[in-house]
């Protein structure tokens, strides 16, 4: 019986296009055991160790390119540049636009 094998879940939890779900099932592990097992190894919670990664490839595509912030969202998963906007707020304390300015 192995356990979580942390590198490539975090891998799959970069990945905005694969469910909690799926990433467990890929780990070879239960939802529920998944999920305790990488808060007992990263000391949070999957979903939010994803908003967290998910957040600092925003940071970072914002600063480097001109690409506008609704294809940014897309690409990270997000329903619509609103929700991407909402979840960088209560991230950052910043709106994507602002950040982009510097802040």
């Amino acid at each position: 019986r192995g356990g979580l094998d942390l590198a490539r879940a975090t891998a799959l939890l970069a990945d905005p296009r694969q469910t909690l779900a799926d990433v467990a099932r890929a780990c070879g592990l239960p939802y529920d055991r998944f999920r305790r097992e990488f808060r007992q190894r990263t000391g949070q919670a999957p979903g939010a160790y994803r908003q967290r990664r998910l957040l600092e490839r925003a940071r970072m595509e914002l600063l480097a390119s001109g690409r506008p912030i609704h294809a940014i969202a897309a690409d990270l998963g997000y329903a619509n540049p609103f929700a991407f906007s909402a979840a960088f707020r209560r991230g950052t304390g910043v709106s994507p636009r602002a950040w982009r300015r510097g802040g």
